[in-house]
């Protein structure tokens, strides 16, 4: 790279113009008198040129959006062919939610990419006292803001140039170098609808047309939703459908759930239909297919209204459902239900529980410790153990959370759907012979060797389901989180066997393998990473030695993490060392939640509602799972899940750690006096 484009955005010129100076070493920026236009500067630094566009204060509440999007316009012409680096420079004071949503608006212009490009400064505040960093770190806007930019952020105070040009460089590397580009089709149509609008409003001024005419554009414009960057898709690029089969023991609960799903009324909750119904609706550019069933598994139905149910919702779900969707209110599921809900399922096909997900109801009555006392009810938890320990919780329940989880199920089939034909010719062929009989042309007994043989057969359950994909025979887990006797446990407990001592930690990382179900096990134990006290040298150290240990990368990232002590600036740093591995690690992640030292009625539910531990779980795509009451095999078959969305890949870290390595030796270098600080300037740009 010869030239590095960077585009400055924020609250403040004066704070940006100052900023922009700081970099190129000279006043280039007039730091008290804004200009009602972009400006583009170009200076060198150690042999590099660097290319600066400052913009006026596009996050102004008054300002038009026919100007906004003009100086857009000017601004990605002087980045052409494209900026590497979004430098949102935000004096912290002033930083509204307003502006929040402005800048988010503005980097969206440029590109639903954008976040993936920026990295934000925080200005010096204007008055300072002991802890106000800390509370403005806190500050929602801010740190919201800085969780959509990947928690790339700094602090302007005690920054050095190197240090800027440094972080600026890693968002380079992490994009391997490509700048953004902003001539995509959504940039292209957006500018095609602003240069009518603003055509549109010149007319306006012009008189030729009355200013209501523009309230049908603005509207729709304004209330635009906000997008956001993503390489994880819910659904793998290549499906464009997604059925569904609704099943359980409420029909208003599994009609809740439908209209949840599809964020609208498309399900009559009061009123249950003796036949399936099937919906669709568009959701994030894919079509979701809703089958809901009447109540399967009511004791009086009879066997051949059931099975008639199940060929007609086989058809409604064809070529094959993708997932069942098991919506159990808890305080009602029996033993019986459970057993006539496996039987239902081993109707469409044995391997049906392959693509199960569990999702428990939000009990009717309310107590402290409630969900806990209905995870443990015996037809639940083997319910749950059946579907391959795929389960989660209504209440608290987001649509993306839910989407999230069925597009796993899916990915975990390699976006394969259940193949129910086979399954299909059985029960018509029964139902041709139970016809014939009920018409006397054969005698009763005649299927009673067919009856017995399907009667007295035990539930089937799919032998196909390996916890690893059969073409694997090792699986590389990476364990992290904020207590070493935690993660020794939790290794220990994978393996069956004390392999790790969880009374002294040491100062490095450790590596342990062992055979379990015909696969090698690898486990990569860190030291306390998250320690607010470790020098950066040695954290890069540890990262690169723990990279090296799980050669050629790790499948998971195992997250324990011990919820009491689980703060806001524990989740920072385990987002940045997750960051120095890969940007995609959160991908390849999920978390833990140890048993607290104190147990408490609610005390679960109440976890799981603390913020950072909530946020963790979000950014994991709601990956996660208790540690009380776990068995080995669920969370065998949970880090299973995890390696079959991503088709038995690792994770590449290699890009990433060569720049540590780098980094590395520079660092080493300045220390050791060879070479000036300001040098790492070239290195890393």
């Amino acid at each position: 790279m010869s030239e590095l484009r960077v585009v400055l955005l924020g609250n403040s010129w004066s704070q940006r113009s100052s900023v922009g100076n700081f970099i190129l070493g000279t006043t280039v920026f007039n730091t008290e008198e804004e200009p009602d236009r972009c400006l583009r500067v170009r200076g060198r630094v150690k042999e590099k040129h660097i290319v600066l566009i400052n913009t006026p204060d596009l996050l102004h509440p008054n300002m038009p959006e026919y100007k906004r999007t003009e100086h857009l316009e000017t601004c990605e012409r002087l980045s052409d062919p494209g900026p590497h680096v979004f430098l949102l420079v935000l004096q912290p004071e002033d930083f509204t939610e307003e502006h929040k949503l402005k800048l988010c608006r503005v980097l969206n212009l440029f590109s639903d990419q954008s976040f993936d490009h920026s990295l934000v400064l925080m200005s010096t505040p204007r008055e300072e006292s002991p802890g106000l960093m800390e509370t403005y770190h806190q500050h929602p806007p801010l740190k919201e803001m800085i969780r959509d930019c990947h928690y790339r952020f700094l602090w302007q105070k005690h920054l050095e140039p190197a240090e800027l040009l440094t972080r600026l460089g890693q968002v380079v590397k992490e994009n391997d170098g490509k700048h953004l580009n902003c001539r995509s089709d959504i940039w292209l149509h957006y500018m095609e609808d602003h240069m009518m609008m603003r055509r549109i409003h010149r007319r306006r001024m012009s008189g030729l047309m009355m200013p209501h005419s523009l309230s049908e554009e603005e509207e729709d414009e304004d209330e635009s939703p906000v997008r956001r960057s993503s390489s994880f898709e819910f659904l793998p690029p290549n499906m464009s459908e997604l059925r569904v089969v609704l099943l359980g023991n409420s029909w208003s609960q599994r009609s809740s759930v439908g209209n949840f799903i599809l964020g609208t009324t498309v399900f009559n909750t009061e009123e249950e239909p003796d036949r399936c119904v099937r919906v669709s609706a568009m959701l994030k550019e894919k079509e979701i297919v809703l089958i809901n069933t009447p109540d399967l598994l009511h004791p009086n139905m009879s066997e051949d209204r059931l099975r008639e149910h199940v060929e007609t919702c086989e058809r409604f779900s064809d070529p094959g459902p993708h997932v069942f969707l098991l919506v159990l209110q808890p305080e009602d599921f029996t033993e019986e239900h459970k057993l006539k809900l496996c039987r239902v399922l081993n109707l469409f096909s044995d391997q049906s529980f392959d693509h199960s997900l569990v999702l428990i109801s939000t009990p009717r009555e309310e107590s402290p410790g409630l969900m806990e006392t209905y995870h443990q009810h015996p037809p639940l938890k083997e319910m749950i153990r059946d579907c391959h320990y795929r389960f989660l919780w209504q209440k608290h329940l987001e649509p993306a959370e839910l989407l999230t989880r069925l597009g796993q199920v899916v990915k975990e089939h390699d976006g394969k759907h259940l193949n129910c034909r086979s399954d299909m010719e059985d029960l018509m062929m029964m139902r041709r012979i139970h016809r014939r009989r009920m018409s006397g042309l054969m005698m009763p007994h005649s299927l009673s060797e067919e009856e017995e043989d399907e009667d007295e057969s035990p539930v089937r359950r799919s032998s196909s389901f390996e916890f690893l994909p059969p073409n694997m025979s090792e699986l590389r887990v990476v364990l992290l989180g904020n207590s070493w006797s935690q993660r020794s446990s939790v290794g220990n407990f994978i393996l069956g066997t004390t392999v790790f001592n969880t009374e002294e930690e040491p100062d490095r990382c450790v590596r342990v393998s062992a055979m379990l179900k015909e696969k090698e096990i690898v486990l990569i134990n860190t030291p306390d990473l998250l320690h607010p006290n470790i020098p950066e040298d040695r954290l890069r150290r540890n990262v690169e030695t723990c990279e090296r240990l799980s050669d050629p990368g790790p499948h998971v990232f195992l997250l324990v993490l011990q919820p009491e002590d689980f703060t806001e600036e524990h989740k920072l740093k385990l987002c940045r060392v997750l960051n120095l591995f890969s940007h995609r690690s959160l991908d390849h992640s999920l978390v833990l939640i140890s048993t607290p030292r104190e147990e408490s009625p609610g005390l679960m539910e109440t976890y799981h509602q603390h913020p950072p531990l909530k946020e963790m779980i979000r950014d994991c795509h709601y990956r996660f799972l208790w540690q009380k009451h776990l068995e080995p095999a669920e969370l065998l078959t949970r880090l299973g899940q995890v390696v079959k969305e991503h088709d038995g890949k690792h994770l590449n870290c290699r890009s990433d750690m060569e720049d540590l390595m780098m980094m590395r030796r520079i660092h080493r270098r300045r220390m050791s006096g060879l070479m000036m600080p300001h040098s790492l300037s070239e290195d890393n740009l």
